[in-house]
């Protein structure tokens, strides 16, 4: 038995095939039931994309996980849900993450945050409006090991801001200070049970693409306290928590398991402000939000879907120019850019003070940001010919 007042991390190795097994030892470790009639697991599911990406977590995990509760605990409702990514459909993201596969089976409820009863929480920063499950049902925080180009990490902390209406996480970004913000909701929202699955994991230019998918970490941790969690999974990365601004330090816990110093498996960190590809530099500070982020990653990126897109830019020759992409509230034009095109309304005022074109929306639609990019790019090769 654990002693009163003792902080514990529970650290075990795992796969995706023996991942049950390795999810009752986490439970066994922390000696967990939950307090609560109803459950409700909130995963990182960040938008369409497939189980071994690394970008979400997994579904074999979190299939686990509910395995677990309904052979323990038969009659609980079991909740299953996320904030819905930015232009995508809620089914969308189920379908291609594969979290469908499993909900029936287990009579499991899957539900987008965003269309859930909500209700008032104070906080640091006045009231938040977040969602009612918090109170009426056992909370689940299962994160994804992944690095973030502006929190540095993001792992159970960061995850939660999958809780929030799409205009407060603007919020945290345009308007308030990122990091504070992230650390305060911590201290609002306390989960019942954390977790991370690190058994497939993100580093470098996390936590969507271009991130890198790290193999082989396989690792999963568990623990009542998230910022314990945090901090160990931090160290296990190889970061210091004086690296992740909304970290607190925590180090009071013990960790159970495996030993933490023969799991520690350094990561690659995110690259700085611009990152440089096909003679791309995209600039961007913390006041840029996942709404453009993600828009311009999707309506850009290499895939076999969008390659009409890719040969049209490779027809008026958009590859072999240098071009300046701005996202977020940056203070001024980044120095050494050349030709500049502003993504999202946080750039208008930039774009209408430096004579550079901006593609409006908050975030732009895909169509949008294509027929701009190509316009961008055909200016861009004039003007270097």
């Amino acid at each position: 038995m654990s002693n009163d007042g003792e902080t514990r991390v529970a650290l075990v190795r795992s796969t995706y095939k023996n991942v049950y097994d390795r999810l009752n030892k986490i439970l066994e470790y922390l000696e967990y039931a939950p307090k609560k009639e109803n459950i409700f697991i909130k995963p990182n599911l960040v938008g369409s994309y497939a189980p071994n990406t690394g970008y979400i977590t997994h579904p074999s995990f979190v299939e686990a996980l509910v395995r677990i509760f309904r052979e323990r605990y038969p009659r609980s409702e079991i909740v299953v849900g996320d904030g819905c990514a930015v232009h995508d459909h809620w089914e969308n993201v189920l379908e291609k993450s594969k979290y469908r596969s499993f909900a029936d089976r287990y009579g499991v409820r899957l539900v987008s945050l965003d269309e859930l009863p909500r209700k008032k929480f104070s906080w640091a920063h006045g009231e938040l409006d977040l969602p009612e499950l918090l109170e009426t049902h056992e909370y689940i925080n299962v994160a994804k090991l992944k690095t973030h180009a502006q929190a540095t990490v993001t792992l159970c902390i960061k995850n939660q801001k999958g809780l929030l209406r799409k205009k407060v996480k603007q919020d945290f970004h345009r308007r308030m200070d990122l990091h504070d913000c992230i650390r305060a909701l911590s201290e609002t929202v306390r989960p019942d049970l954390n977790l991370i699955d690190g058994i497939l994991s993100v580093e470098g230019n996390g936590p969507i693409p271009p991130g890198i998918t790290k193999k082989g970490t396989n690792l999963i941790l568990g623990s009542r306290n998230i910022y314990a969690i945090d901090n160990a999974a931090a160290r296990i990365m190889g970061f210091s928590p004086s690296e992740i601004p909304h970290l607190p330090e925590f180090g009071d816990y013990t960790v159970v398991g495996e030993n933490i110093e023969q799991c520690v498996t350094p990561f690659k960190r995110p690259d700085p402000s611009p990152w440089i590809k096909n003679n791309v530099y995209s600039h961007f500070d913390e006041t840029v939000c996942s709404l453009c982020a993600v828009s311009a990653s999707i309506a850009y990126a290499p895939t076999l879907s969008n390659l009409p897109f890719m040969l049209k830019v490779m027809k008026i020759g958009g590859l072999s120019v240098r071009k300046d992409v701005v996202m977020g509230a940056l203070p001024g034009v980044p120095e050494g850019a050349g030709q500049v095109l502003g993504i999202g309304d946080c750039t208008a005022k930039l774009a209408k003070k430096n004579g550079f074109s901006f593609i409006r929306g908050c975030p732009p639609k895909i169509p949008e940001l294509k027929a701009q990019y190509l316009e961008f790019c055909k200016r861009a090769k004039k003007t270097q010919s």
